[in-house]
């Protein structure tokens, strides 16, 4: 359990579950809402968060989107302008400012000691936000997944076959790259016509095709090259399709650095397949 304030005490929070490890986001709009360098935060689920009290002293404070959707959010105490939680039950996780944390900050012992028991081979922090394997979804579906992965490092296969042994059957084909072109290269001959000068979204689109027409999978899932916006923000094009359904896109911010950059993009790209796969 895990418990925590705004600086008057107006507002209140306890969170009864896993806590993931704190991040630093170094964003411009991040360092200018924290007066800081950084503003640390954590993850936690949102099924997992109440406030004590004082959520009727929220308020938040938004700025437009940059490029791509959702725009910024500052919530805050209306009475001493701390920076606090913000509870949206349809986000797939919610973020907490480490700073209102009561106590220390750290994440407790038992879930980092999992976490490093379960890195590098089998699925990170997954386990920290959903305890539903992909692979029993996949079977639900009567289909299996082929993956692509440039900016993800093929972390994402590797958390799917850590499943267990019968994740063999539902992953069709993992192809993994540091760049478009080494992967175009394995992928090679293309269905159609290669562009390098396509966006990367397009580009990722294309290598997941041509991958899945190898494989002849239900599913696909493809991590484009990691990308930088103009104020800094990291981030990649992910592409998820079904083979009798539209592609659909998402810009994956990547937030801290090394490891646990790598363990939060593979935790937030299969939740974002664990809930297509249960629509």
């Amino acid at each position: 359990m895990l418990e925590g304030s705004c600086l008057c005490g107006d507002v209140a929070w306890r969170v009864n579950g896993p806590v993931s490890p704190v991040e630093s986001c170094h964003c411009s709009r991040c360092r200018k809402s924290s007066g800081s360098a950084f503003l640390p935060m954590l993850a936690v689920k949102p099924r997992d968060f109440r406030f004590l009290r004082g959520e009727d002293r929220v308020q938040v404070f938004r700025l437009p989107v940059l490029r791509r959707p959702p725009g910024y959010t500052r919530p805050f105490c209306s009475r001493c302008g701390s920076p606090v939680p913000l509870l949206d039950p349809a986000a797939p996780i919610l973020e907490i400012p480490a700073g209102t944390i009561d106590g220390d900050p750290t994440p407790p012992a038992a879930i980092i000691e999992s976490e490093r028991r379960r890195t590098p081979l089998t699925g990170d922090t997954n386990f920290l936000f959903d305890d539903c394997p992909i692979c029993r979804l996949l079977a639900e579906d009567g289909g299996g997944i082929t993956l692509v992965e440039v900016g993800s490092g093929g972390s994402l296969a590797a958390a799917l076959l850590g499943e267990g042994p019968a994740a063999d059957r539902f992953v069709a084909g993992s192809f993994a790259a540091p760049r478009f072109e080494e992967l175009r290269q394995l992928l090679n001959p293309l269905p159609r016509p290669w562009n390098p000068a396509a966006a990367t979204a397009e580009k990722t689109t294309r290598l997941a095709e041509a991958a899945a027409s190898r494989t002849g999978s239900l599913w696909m899932m493809a991590v484009g090259e990691v990308q930088e916006d103009e104020v800094g923000m990291r981030y990649v094009d992910v592409v998820l399709k079904r083979r009798d359904a539209p592609a659909e896109h998402q810009r994956v911010e990547l937030r801290g650095t090394g490891e646990y950059s790598r363990v939060r993009l593979t935790t937030l790209l299969l939740d974002c397949l664990r809930r297509r796969l249960r629509r």
